[in-house]
């Protein structure tokens, strides 16, 4: 069984909203702590992982009685609350290394646990909730399944992904006289599993594995003991590569990632779409006992690497070639990936973060996101884990001071400014410009103007969303004429969206403002209507429209050069039944005989 060791830890975990804008990872500011463990002994090991609005968190607590168990707690709320501490284990042996995974509302536990027969030889048990961690299979009052099944050995380190209802387990197998990594699956959402096979086939040792899956995709990566230039010229540790694509059934490759002078250790893989991302802790710098963390990636399902096609393209995330860097873990999700990692800036160990770009098939981009000091406390900050959904980005760490107390925490950051940009206009080849927006509850309107194609002029364009900009329909043609259409404004007030812009589809050079509606939130939109061609009085430029809509009521201005001396002048109109009909329009600013002024550029709030 386990004893208290010398050292305690917190665990905290950080959620990060995150913003990319050209090349920059703009990142919110943190809120205060939230204990999650909330007891006196101590707290180690963690997982996270998170899907829409749930987060959940793993841990392992020594209690007083010194025998470690899994606990569990759950965040429906992006981690602003969290439901009470759950024991998954309730095992009478020592409970290590939990790892946690999740799809849906299914949720996946594993760790390592030496409960069974004979006494102290470690198994990897597995435990699954079907409805986001609020019933557990195998009840909790029922022993764990046992996934390895190998008594004569111990299993440890095991780790898990999830792609739909398959669910893939790895671990390292502690066989004589080397280590293997073995693995199964599940491919009904962890109701049963096949019966576990070995995927390593070093002459030496394998261990440390790490997994990931997406679609009928699995990649696997561990530690390799070789032999360096043959049987005489020494060993090596070596960062390997697997990957099936059969939805785990076979595998294939087994290739080298590393490559490297020194010792290369703690492998971590992720995936989003056909990306793959590798990166692990190197020791071939110099000096040797000053680990950086490198990482390769492949853009082609894992068929071929970068650092297996030049060397000069394994990256070097940490660079910080004076202060050592360990155990890092990455997340993906769309066009966006994250590393952790622990460093040893002077004094103590922080946790750091960066966020880079990627350019193409061997190209990275890390010069314009500088690593990010998550922890930055006085205590040591160890062995950070990650998990990515939505804009919400996870991170949790083992945190103390010798000798004291460890917790599992808990921070959320203020959300910063969204999630990465989405491209409403959506072709990049034609310039979109002057961008307007309004919203009005979960209701959110953008409009601009674009050239459709060459052949035509700048028209006006719409989308809206109903969800608070999380989705946007199609982009809509609200001016569809000859001529250019542009400097649109749009207006909002219940079900109604109101658009205005400037014209010269009929006389080239010369503008009226025309106006359009929606009164059932831009599903469908009225004909169009001239506002400057009153009784044919507007004969000259119109342009630069403002809108603003309260209740019923619609106002409009724009400058207007139908005067007696032709200067810009500003002219207004009012609607009192949602744009239907429009009081005479009315001149606001002022001319005086013999002297020219002039007004630009109206406004309406």
């Amino acid at each position: 069984m386990k004893t208290n060791k010398t050292k305690s830890w917190m665990l905290f975990i950080i959620l990060i909203s995150f913003s990319a804008f050209e090349g920059e990872k703009v990142y919110a500011q943190f809120g205060p702590a939230i204990n999650l463990s909330g007891n006196p002994s101590n707290s180690l090991a963690h997982s996270v992982a998170a899907e829409g609005s749930n987060v959940y968190v793993v841990w392992y607590d020594q209690g007083s009685s010194g025998i470690p168990e899994i606990f569990f707690r759950r965040s429906t709320d992006e981690g602003r609350t969290f439901m009470p501490v759950v024991n998954l284990s309730n095992t009478p042996g020592g409970s290590l290394l939990p790892q946690v995974a999740t799809a849906g509302s299914e949720v996946y536990v594993v760790w390592e646990d030496d409960t069974g027969a004979p006494p102290f030889i470690k198994e990897i048990y597995f435990r699954r909730s079907p409805d986001q961690g609020v019933t557990w299979n195998p009840p909790l009052d029922m022993p764990p399944q046992n996934l390895s099944m190998t008594s004569a050995t111990n299993s440890v380190s095991p780790m898990l992904a999830v792609a739909g209802p398959e669910v893939y387990v790895a671990w390292q197998e502690n066989t004589s006289p080397k280590r293997e990594i073995r693995y199964c699956r599940s491919t009904d959402a962890g109701g049963s599993f096949g019966v576990s096979m070995t995927l390593s086939d070093s002459m030496l040792d394998s261990f440390s594995p790490d997994i990931a899956a997406a679609g009928s995709n699995v990649y696997l990566t561990w530690v390799e003991r070789i032999l360096a230039g043959g049987t005489a010229g020494g060993e090596s540790l070596e960062i390997r590569f697997s990957r099936s694509i059969d939805e785990g059934q076979t595998f294939e490759l087994n290739i080298n990632l590393s490559r490297t002078s020194g010792a290369s250790l703690s492998p971590s893989v992720t995936t989003a779409g056909s990306a793959v991302y590798v990166a692990w802790r190197d020791e071939s710098g110099t000096p040797a006992d000053v680990p950086e963390i490198l990482f390769a990636f492949s853009t082609d399902q894992g068929a071929s690497f970068t650092s297996t096609v030049d060397p000069v393209t394994r990256f070097n995330v940490s660079e910080t070639p004076l202060q050592a860097s360990f155990a890092p873990r990455m997340a993906a999700a769309g066009s966006s990936f994250f590393f952790v990692w622990q460093d040893q800036l002077p004094g103590n160990f922080e946790i750091m973060l960066r966020s880079p770009s990627l350019l193409g098939p061997k190209a990275i981009e890390f010069s314009s996101r500088r690593p990010v000091n998550l922890s930055a406390t006085p205590e040591d900050s160890r062995l950070p884990s990650v998990a990515v959904t939505g804009s919400n980005l996870y991170v949790v760490w083992e945190e103390g001071e010798v000798l004291s107390p460890g917790e599992i925490m808990f921070k959320r950051a203020t959300p910063a400014l969204g999630s990465s940009p989405d491209n409403l206009s959506a072709n990049r080849s034609r310039p979109a410009i002057t961008p307007n927006m309004a919203v009005d509850g979960s209701d959110v309107y953008a409009v601009w103007s674009q050239f459709p194609d060459a052949a035509t002029g700048l028209e006006v364009f719409v989308r809206q969303s109903t969800d608070s900009g999380k989705n946007f329909s199609p982009r809509f043609n609200l001016s569809d004429r000859f001529g250019d259409s542009s400097h649109p404004r749009v207006a909002a007030a219940g079900q109604a969206v109101y658009v205005v812009w400037q014209e010269d589809a009929d006389t080239p050079g010369v503008h009226d403002i025309f106006f359009r509606r929606s009164v059932n939130r831009g599903v469908t939109w009225d004909s169009p209507m001239n506002l400057s061609d009153f009784g044919g009085i507007f004969t000259n430029d119109s342009r630069a429209p403002t809108i603003a809509a309260i209740g019923s009521e619609v106002y409009v201005a724009w400058e207007d050069e139908t005067t007696k001396d032709g200067s810009p002048q500003i002219f207004f109109r009012r609607s009192l039944d949602q744009g239907v009909t429009w009081d005479d329009p009315l001149q606001v600013t002022c001319e005086f005989t013999g002297k020219r002024f002039q007004a630009f550029a109206p406004g309406l709030a």
